[in-house]
């Protein structure tokens, strides 16, 4: 099955809080209750894959930056 990154939320319906992980599989939406311990490392994993994909973002930037202060007569694009 492939899962599709989504985020592990919580919800409350008059009963205490659980957590959830949806994901799409096969045309199909899975529903998981994780217990707490599962759902702090997905929460962390989310919070990592969006810093590694802000740092890839960046990087382009950030080398042409580094490139002008390295040899400031590199030609700057745009």
């Amino acid at each position: 099955m492939e899962l599709s990154r989504t985020a592990a939320t919580e919800t409350t319906t008059g009963r205490p809080p659980f957590n959830q992980w949806s994901s799409k599989g096969n045309g199909k939406t899975v529903t998981r209750t994780l217990s707490q311990e599962v759902a702090k490392l997905h929460r962390e994993w989310i919070e990592s894959d969006l810093e590694l994909r802000r740092i890839i973002k960046d990087m382009p930037t950030d080398s042409e930056r580094a490139t002008e202060l390295v040899i400031p007569s590199h030609p700057r694009k745009g």
